[in-house]
């Protein structure tokens, strides 16, 4: 659950360096994550406490797409050499929650931590109507999902170097995002709210909002992972006990690749 912050761990998002970009206003900034924004007023918005079970979710959900990269099972992408094995961290959870809690949905400018100064960003949302509700691991793995298809859109040439302005086959990002080798550590918020439907008759549905904040982003000209030369995780100095094409990221878990 968000913990509210002090003033004065508030006040270090809105120094100017709080961002790589000092034009940027960090997320963080003014951003308690304990109280819902105006735009959520009797909206009946609702923030899902991401529990430990569920967090294990999102990780499974998140370190499966990118076993079956590194694994080579996502033809004509090649096998990766050193992807490894995402864990949670809370920082990027908190500032996760300081962009659901605003009940707009949208990429904010700047998620940067001390740890993680170029922090990345997946959103997805979806209109729920009618009376069929729709479970949070439902959207959770829906979510992930559409992200990963965009590997359909994504050729080797667009992973050896993170291509400028859009790509005629559609997006990209949130593949490339979510397979970056450069990632280790992810955080995600999940809320819901009413929204009025626009198309058609009018009716009020429930709008399910989810982001996740990645310790890396995608750059213009820079690899999305390193591409194995004989077999999967070949550079790792560990592997992941539960992926075997994944690096652990703790050399004190997993088993020595050598």
């Amino acid at each position: 659950s968000a913990i509210p912050k002090s003033t004065a761990d508030s006040d270090k998002y809105c120094q100017s360096d709080s961002c790589p970009d000092s034009r940027l206003k960090n997320v963080g900034c003014g951003c308690t994550a304990a109280t819902y924004g105006p735009q959520c007023k009797d909206r009946n918005a609702r923030k899902t406490n991401l529990d430990g079970r569920l967090k294990t979710f999102l990780l499974d959900k998140h370190n499966t797409a990118r076993s079956l990269l590194a694994c080579g099972s996502v033809k004509p992408h090649p096998a990766a050499a050193k992807m490894i094995e995402l864990n949670w961290n809370d920082e990027l959870e908190l500032l996760a929650d300081c962009n659901t809690m605003k009940c707009v949905y949208g990429h904010d400018p700047c998620r940067s931590t001390g740890e993680f100064p170029f922090a990345g960003q997946n959103i997805a949302s979806k209109l729920v109507c009618g009376k069929t509700p729709l479970g949070v691991e439902q959207m959770i793995a829906d979510s992930v999902d559409v992200w990963f298809q965009e590997h359909r859109n994504t050729t080797p040439s667009m992973t050896d170097s993170f291509p400028q302005g859009k790509v005629p086959g559609g997006p990209i990002g949130h593949f490339t995002l979510l397979v970056n080798d450069m990632v280790e550590r992810i955080g995600c918020s999940y809320i819901t709210y009413q929204e009025q439907q626009q198309r058609g008759k009018k009716r009020t549905c429930q709008r399910h909002y989810l982001v996740c904040n990645y310790s890396y982003s995608n750059f213009v000209g820079e690899k999305t992972y390193t591409k194995s030369r004989q077999h999967p995780a070949e550079q790792c100095y560990f592997r992941s006990s539960k992926h075997s094409c994944l690096c652990s990221s703790s050399k004190s878990s997993g088993s020595n690749s050598k």
